[in-house]
């Protein structure tokens, strides 16, 4: 069966969330992975009563044997990853600490490094796959009171765009996308 891998799933009502849903809902079958156990349970018990597949995955997306066990438990058939992990910590620049803007970036930059390039030795072989990465544009403007993840976010967008140039001319070039994707909660 195809695999999704969705990271940065929190709330029921959450980017991350709705992604595992709709992504189940279309046959695939989902690992649902984030750092709170209580959220992820939730989720994929939500999908697993509708009659799809889900597996709950503790995973730090800034820890690489996390990300790499993550990938793992996908297996042979992966067939999408989502990278949704972010955060919106509320923060005014000229009031922030480096460790606190440190840790926005280690999410947004180094987290989304370490999936899509666990992602792209993956998929690459076999020469199919999808690799998302998402993000408001928000963060990318710079919403009021949203100072910490505005740098972070177009440096993730931007790195990912620019991997197909690296991979060796066998290798899929179609082989990553990259979005903006928006929760029904961000849309005005």
């Amino acid at each position: 069966m195809k695999t999704a891998i969705v990271i940065g799933v929190g709330p029921e009502r959450g980017l991350g969330a709705q992604l595992c849903k709709r992504f189940a809902a279309d046959g695939l079958k989902v690992i649902v992975a984030g750092r709170t156990s209580s959220m992820l349970e939730a989720v994929a018990n939500d999908i697993e009563k509708s009659g799809a597949q889900a597996v709950p995955f503790v995973a730090d997306a800034t820890k690489e044997n996390d990300v790499a066990a993550l990938f793992d438990a996908a297996g042979g058939e992966l067939d999408l990853a989502i990278y949704n992990a972010g955060n919106n910590t509320p923060g005014r620049i000229i009031e922030m600490e480096a460790d606190y803007f440190e840790s926005a970036w280690r999410v947004v930059c180094f987290g989304g490094f370490l999936f899509g390039r666990e992602a792209v030795r993956r998929m690459a072989p076999k020469k199919t796959g999808t690799l998302l990465f998402t993000g408001a544009s928000p963060r990318c403007a710079g919403a009021p009171a949203l100072a910490l993840s505005t740098p972070p976010r177009p440096a993730c967008a931007r790195s990912p765009r620019r991997w197909p140039r690296n991979m060796r001319p066998t290798e899929s070039t179609s082989l990553m996308s990259w979005s903006t994707v928006r929760s029904p909660a961000t849309r005005s």
